[in-house]
């Protein structure tokens, strides 16, 4: 009788089965995972702060990204906020950047 009721108290506070995501919602978990695992350990897990090595990047665009995690460039045009060489390629897909974009934008 008590493991059903902590069971049930388990399962009440979990807010029983979820809606599933739109695909703007999973666009923005994918970006959210992917900064986490790849990003926080130079950059602040808050994207609009400095972080140990690497600058606050909220709101970088998918521009910036592409050149910068890809090529370890810069678009052109562009002024950093500390212009340097440190930042290591990382193979993205296409997507992968979109949904890194898409939630660095939300931040």
């Amino acid at each position: 009788m008590r493991l059903r009721l902590i069971l049930v108290l388990i399962f009440l506070s979990c807010g029983g089965p979820s809606e599933p995501l739109s695909p703007e919602e999973k666009k923005l978990k994918q970006g959210q995972a992917l900064y986490r695992t790849l990003c926080t350990s130079c950059h602040n897990i808050d994207p609009a702060r400095e972080g140990s090595i690497g600058p606050a990047v909220a709101d970088a665009s998918l521009e910036l990204l592409t050149a910068k995690v890809l090529q370890g460039t810069y678009p052109p045009g562009y002024k950093p906020a500390r212009p340097t060489n440190m930042m290591t390629r990382i193979a993205l897909t296409e997507d992968d950047l979109k949904a890194l974009a898409a939630f660095l934008q939300k931040k």
